[in-house]
């Protein structure tokens, strides 16, 4: 679910951000031809209905999936463009301190505040950690590409939040730990 929605806002922001006007149906119909959605939607579609693939494929899919992030991300490495950092760097800077620090601190902090009437578990707060502070997908510069947005600040957002979100997550675990929330 939160991959579909994730794809969805996107969409949205980045054509906002593009400066083109919202026509509604312009909009869906960017969002429903969308791979990243229309995968998103056959994978929920699998799931609700049970379906599995063959053993053999479904391993062999398995492994291909395993690949594609770790690969990717490679590949972004190679290609990035250091000397571009420079021009860059204000909205890196902004861009990796609301995806690592600031969206983490209020979700976290918001879970904790409703952690008694969510009855929620230090495995789920674990699984929050994970969701918020973890590193910008590595499909994201895929579609920002698609929809014409700044690939080369995208790409520098997914290798830079890589790096940093060692640390975030780890800083943002053992405040927890300590604290005695986890």
């Amino acid at each position: 679910v939160i991959v579909p929605l994730f794809n969805v806002l996107a969409v949205i922001t980045l054509t906002v951000f593009r400066g083109e006007k919202l026509r509604p149906a312009r909009l869906l119909r960017m969002i429903l031809t969308n791979p990243l959605i229309i995968g998103s939607a056959v994978g929920l579609l699998f799931l609700a209905v049970d379906w599995r693939l063959p053993a053999a494929l479904e391993a062999a899919v398995d492994q291909v999936a395993d690949m594609t992030s770790p690969l990717l991300l490679f590949l972004l490495g190679s290609a990035l463009d250091l000397s571009a950092v420079r021009s860059l760097l204000p909205y890196i800077t902004v861009g990796l301190l609301l995806r690592l620090l600031v969206c983490p601190i209020l979700v976290i902090g918001t879970a904790l505040l409703l952690r008694g009437p969510l009855q929620l578990t230090s495995i789920e707060l674990c699984g929050i950690v994970a969701f918020t502070a973890s590193p910008v997908a590595t499909s994201s510069v895929l579609m920002v590409q698609e929809l014409g947005g700044d690939e080369q600040l995208s790409a520098q957002l997914v290798v830079w939040s890589s790096v940093f979100s060692m640390l975030t997550v780890f800083l943002i675990t053992f405040v927890l730990r300590y604290f005695q929330f986890l």
